[in-house]
């Protein structure tokens, strides 16, 4: 489930694929719902691990800089942002609502 060390690891190595991934549809995450996990729940899960309600946690933080460090993606994800400060904050709207466009890389099966 979302939010191990290891996932994480893995997602901010995802993030960071300058060469292959430019846009947040070229990433898809896949879950096993016969494991009784919904699209929701693991949603909610990579939230909860990304931001505490109120500000970036630690992995939340890295991810952004991921993002931020992958050039393709952060012009998909903040256009005509070219402040981190602004980035950061931009992030955080983003990845506060499950339902926005950043989540789509789950998908439950």
């Amino acid at each position: 489930m979302a939010g191990t060390s290891g996932s994480v690891t893995q997602f901010k190595t995802y993030l960071s694929d300058q060469a292959r991934v430019t846009s947040m549809n070229q990433l898809e995450y896949w879950f096993d719902g016969k494991k009784g996990v919904t699209e929701s729940q693991v949603k909610e899960k990579f939230k909860q691990m990304m931001y505490n309600g109120t500000t970036l946690t630690t992995q939340g933080t890295a991810v952004f800089n991921a993002i931020w460090g992958n050039v393709g993606l952060r012009g998909s994800l903040f256009p005509n942002i070219s402040d981190p400060i602004a980035g950061k904050d931009r992030f955080e709207e983003i990845i506060e609502s499950t339902s926005s466009i950043f989540y789509n890389f789950i998908k439950v099966k």
